[in-house]
């Protein structure tokens, strides 16, 4: 009888603090192990969201400089560029200029008394002309068979319908008008200047930025640090800007055919882990060659 109580105490006596503590200590390398595991998934995670949204973001970007291209030269008489190309250097950003005549039923004739006047910087209009429709800081193109006229309004006299304009930044365009247009034959019309850079002045979150004009039309996408651009030339030359100065017919801003764009695009932020950039930033190239439909040969 007494034997048989001493086996049963010792078949229900407690865990040894030997044994629970080798249990304590697989449990805690087991518990480490999944924990380890998770870091690091969760950091792989991280790495490769941060190169997918980089990729998302350069073709967002790409894809908006196409959509513009697409629409340059719309509605223009051919006297000049529709696509313009401001050189930034090797490090830094281009800028391209789109221009075309957005849709639109405005209707604007010069006065006939007094007529316009060669190389002013101000205009009259006709009394049925819809100068009210007008607002300052908007373009207009002015052109006849033979010269053109891009203006920004700087200024607008609804009671003598007269306006004070600018050449607008970045257009070529004579500062005041190019001659004494015909009134009966010259043409007025609204005109869409747009803009696309690489705005740097934040260090850590370079944009691509649309200008209208002069007017900031805000961010198309972060986190793009350069944008460079190569111009093909009707007889099938390149370079990174056009001479329109040099006395011949070719490589002027006219013979453009095609432009081959190159975005650079960042990580929003550097991944620690990555060590092939010294700033542990992503980066990734993005280039397409475009050629807007519309330019007039």
């Amino acid at each position: 009888m007494s034997s048989n109580i001493r086996k049963s105490a010792r078949c229900c006596k407690g865990f040894s603090l030997v044994e629970m503590m080798i249990g304590l200590t697989i449990t805690m390398i087991v518990v480490g192990a999944f924990i380890n595991l998770f870091i690091n998934q969760s950091k792989s995670y991280n790495s490769e969201s941060l190169r997918e949204d980089m990729y998302l973001t350069g073709r967002i970007a790409l894809d908006e400089i196409q959509r513009e291209a697409m629409n340059a030269g719309t509605g223009l008489p051919g006297l000049f560029a529709s696509v313009q190309v401001r050189d930034g250097g090797a490090t830094e950003p281009d800028t391209i200029t789109f221009l075309y005549v957005p849709q639109t039923s405005l209707h604007l004739l010069f006065a006939t008394s007094p007529p316009p006047n060669a190389n002013a910087n101000s205009m009259k209009l006709s009394a049925d002309s819809d100068i009210d429709s007008l607002v300052e800081g908007e373009q207009l193109m002015i052109y006849d068979e033979s010269s053109f006229n891009i203006i920004e309004i700087t200024s607008i006299n609804t009671s003598s319908r007269t306006i004070v304009f600018v050449p607008p930044v970045g257009v070529n365009s004579p500062s005041g008008l190019a001659k004494a247009y015909n009134p009966a034959t010259a043409v007025i019309t609204r005109v869409t200047i747009m803009s696309i850079t690489v705005d740097k002045s934040d260090a850590d979150h370079p944009t691509l930025v649309k200008f209208r004009g002069g007017t900031s039309l805000g961010e198309v996408a972060y986190d793009i640090e350069n944008m460079q651009t190569t111009i093909i030339f009707e007889d099938s030359d390149t370079a990174s800007a056009a001479n329109d100065a040099d006395g011949d017919d070719t490589n002027d801003s006219m013979d453009l055919r095609a432009l081959e764009v190159t975005l650079t695009a960042r990580s929003s932020r550097p991944d620690p882990r990555y060590s092939e950039n010294a700033d542990h930033y992503y980066r990734q190239e993005f280039t397409s060659t475009i050629a807007p439909r519309n330019v007039i040969y």
